[in-house]
């Protein structure tokens, strides 16, 4: 197809973009670095200061925590200097508006505000930021307070009684606004936990526990028989608690998790426990060095998923390389994947075969992320069909019957379990449902060549039509998607149509639906939100669309957009051109914006377009990098740019 970009250019980009990423690989995976958080801070910090009321500075013989903070070795004018180091990153991040954000350059959050105001009264210096707090309140009380959070966390209410537990620990609030929660489920059996109406209780176990026991201990229940199960469930929901601790001393991988075990029990007087010390090992060894701490330790495992999708498994400086055999370096970086699938059951009982988002010990199997896993197998069986076929293809098999399993009723697939859609965890959404469709649908058609009677055939074939029906049923009047775990700040609603459209488009192109009046609606619907400019971002009614800019041109109006929502809709807009002259241009703009994002900048800044379970605002800079190498890779075979040409362009 023509384009405004001469193919030069656009091999050009690709090869800079491309070289850029490998240049990110850690031997065999790909770490990336997540952004520093005042909401996770606030919450470390917050859990740093209840236990060090109740520190014993006196070293226990033969402990193996000998050198944690806990047995005096860390002194605490040496944490006080810690925690000053943190609350003066917080004050340098306060907003206009007297927020903080849940990321660090984020927009302001209600969460993320009521907890740094919590941990600044917590460390006993609130007068030294009075002017910071009493901005802070104005802000709180425009948001619409405890009662704004109970709406904006409706369907996770263990995190918002976490964050009100700490409210209360530091006199913000009365302990009677904390909601109770259940604790004493955690002594049911285990085999009670397949009931539907109780299995998102396993995700937040750490929460349930820890700040129901905190709520029982410092407002317990005015009905004496509840008041009375919960005593006699103290012991055991606590063992449960540290059953499901993670060996790094973790809670799910999680900073959030962790930070809220830790002071909900140092609030009860037991700081001195077992679980107490590994947690704060824990967020001590995690703190970075100018006193901030991000959502969780790594997404290795969703930045390495993402940069082989990128890449599809060539890892050579020179591309086009590849022969006949996988390289070394390919090896490296399969083997590391398929250890990062979990093989038991993980303390969480999401039962074996799934991916998550990060290597840590802890983290949790996800829908997402074992559908990008399940096509990175899927094309290294298209590259190298004889090569570790057994390995891969076990892999693969248990990669399908977990995700299978999280299909729900409506034919949608949640995040980490079938379920009732109460909570998060177990809600349908249209971002997960499209890429576990996508990994099932290249796996139906492997199986298909190379075992035509296999049994989960038939059962993917059910699947895809259940997921295809959701997702017809979930489009919006306008033609777009609303995904669930990408945002973008500046939607009124703060949404991302414009990724939950793409991420469905790409499913009708590789089901070869593109002719329903579904998809023909959604192509002309994101061809009609993209910036004059040539990019895509929050959604808005554009002006008529103008020829791309000359370079000569205004800077600031040729950068409108983000990388990240730019990548996605050439990629998903691309199998639609040749249909649509609409969608041709489109590409065509966005193409000449990408190109000219790169070529203008040597590092892409990246934008706030995801969310981290419980939806909270993050961004790593790997993402838009490994977006865009993938979406001017399919440019490039798109136009007909041949590897000679790449690489004489390299060269």
């Amino acid at each position: 197809m023509t384009m405004h970009v001469e193919r030069e250019q656009l091999a050009d980009a690709h090869s800079t973009a491309r070289q850029q990423l490998l240049a990110l690989r850690n031997y065999d995976h790909w770490t990336g670095q997540l952004a520093s958080s005042p909401l996770c801070t606030a919450a470390a910090v917050s859990a740093l200061v209840l236990a060090e009321r109740h520190v014993d500075d006196t070293p226990e013989d033969g402990s193996l925590l000998k050198n944690s903070w806990h047995s005096g070795m860390l002194v605490r004018s040496e944490l006080s200097e810690l925690l000053s180091n943190s609350l003066r990153w917080l004050a340098q991040k306060q907003n206009e508006d007297g927020g903080w954000g849940d990321a660090d350059f984020g927009q302001s959050t209600l969460a993320a505000t009521i907890m740094v105001k919590a941990a600044f009264h917590l460390t006993g210096v609130p007068a030294k930021y009075a002017d910071l707090l009493h901005s802070a309140d104005g802000y709180i009380e425009a948001q619409g307070g405890i009662a704004g959070l109970k709406k904006q966390f409706a369907d996770d209410k263990p995190f918002v009684a976490a964050i009100l537990s700490v409210c209360a620990m530091a006199g913000n609030i009365s302990w009677r606004k904390v909601p109770s929660l259940p604790f004493e489920w955690a002594c049911l059996p285990n085999s009670c936990y397949r009931l539907r109406a109780i299995r998102g209780f396993r995700y937040s176990l750490p929460l349930i526990i820890s700040v129901g026991q905190a709520k029982h201990h410092n407002s317990p229940s005015r009905n004496p028989v509840a008041k009375w199960i919960r005593h006699q469930a103290e012991s055991s929901s606590h063992n449960a608690l540290a059953r499901v601790q993670s060996c790094d001393g973790s809670f799910s991988a999680s900073m959030l998790y962790t930070s809220f075990v830790i002071a909900c029990l140092a609030s009860q007087e037991q700081a001195d426990t077992p679980i107490v010390r590994r947690g704060i090992n824990f967020l001590l060894g995690s703190m970075r060095s100018h006193g901030s701490w991000a959502v969780c330790p790594d997404r290795d495992v969703s930045n390495t998923v993402l940069a082989i999708q990128a890449l599809d498994w060539d890892f050579n400086e020179s591309l086009g390389s590849r022969d006949g055999n996988p390289t070394p370096a390919s090896e490296a970086t399969l083997s590391w994947l398929l250890s990062a699938q979990l093989s038991d059951n993980h303390s969480s009982l999401s039962g074996e075969g799934g991916w998550p988002s990060s290597n840590s010990p802890g983290a949790m199997p996800n829908s997402f992320d074992t559908a990008g896993a399940l096509l990175n197998l899927a094309d290294w069986r298209g590259h190298w069909p004889r090569s570790r076929t057994a390995q891969v293809t076990g892999a693969a098999l248990d990669g399908i019957r977990w995700l299978l399993k999280r299909q729900n009723r409506d034919g949608g697939w949640a995040l980490a379990f079938r379920g009732s859609g109460k909570s998060a965890w177990e809600s349908s959404s249209t971002d997960v449902t499209s890429q576990s469709m996508l990994a099932l649908n290249a796996w139906k058609k492997i199986l298909r060549q190379t075992a035509a009677s296999h049994p989960l055939i038939r059962a993917i074939e059910r699947g895809l039509l259940k997921g295809l029906a959701y997702l017809n049923s979930n489009q919006r009047p306008d033609g777009c998607w609303w995904p669930r775990w990408s945002g973008n700040e500046l939607h009124p609603q703060r949404a991302n149509p414009v990724v939950g459209t793409t991420q469905v488009l790409r499913v009708f192109n590789e089901m070869q639906v593109w002719q329903t009046t579904t998809a023909q609606l959604a192509v002309r619907w994101l061809s009609d939100v993209q910036y004059p400019a040539g990019g895509w971002g929050a959604v808005c009614v554009p002006e008529r669309k103008r020829p791309p800019q000359s370079k000569a041109e205004d800077s600031e109006e040729h950068l409108t957009g983000s990388v990240e929502e730019t990548s996605l809709a050439i990629e998903a807009l691309l199998p639609f051109s040749s249909r649509s002259l609409s969608a041709q241009k489109s590409v065509e703009d966005g193409l000449y914006w990408l190109v000219g994002a790169i070529s203008a900048v040597p590092a892409l800044d990246p934008a706030l377009v995801a969310f981290y379970p419980p939806k909270v605002w993050y961004y790593d800079p790997l993402l838009n990098r490994c977006l865009a190498v993938r979406a001017l890779a399919v440019a490039c075979q798109a136009s007909r740019v041949k590897s000679t040409e790449v690489d004489a362009v390299s060269a």
